[in-house]
């Protein structure tokens, strides 16, 4: 597995930790998952950039890069909307986008 590979992977945890921490409603925990949300996608840079530059492209991370992206943004959709910042049907529109 590539070091791209391995950070997309990390990514993907992060979504449980802010939903977390969105979950906790205090200012203090809002910030912190702002910050932890705000180095998921400094990693999605990096390991784009690192599979480019070190020429690691491989078919599992051409997968799992996309498609974790979209399991972070619907996540963060729907714990948005779980706490009442967005309308289920904005999340329904970005799902039928998709399709």
């Amino acid at each position: 597995m590539t070091i791209s590979t391995t950070i997309t992977l990390f990514r993907l945890l992060t979504l449980p930790l802010i939903m977390y921490l969105l979950f906790q409603e205090t200012k203090s925990t809002t910030l912190l998952a702002i910050l932890v949300l705000g180095f998921a996608v400094m990693s999605d840079v990096v390991d784009g950039y690192l599979a480019r530059k070190q020429k690691e492209g491989t078919r599992l991370g051409s997968f799992l890069d996309p498609f974790v992206d979209k399991v972070l943004i619907y996540g963060l959709l729907i714990g948005f909307s779980l706490q009442g910042y967005f309308w289920i049907s904005l999340i329904l529109l970005f799902v039928i986008r998709d399709m």
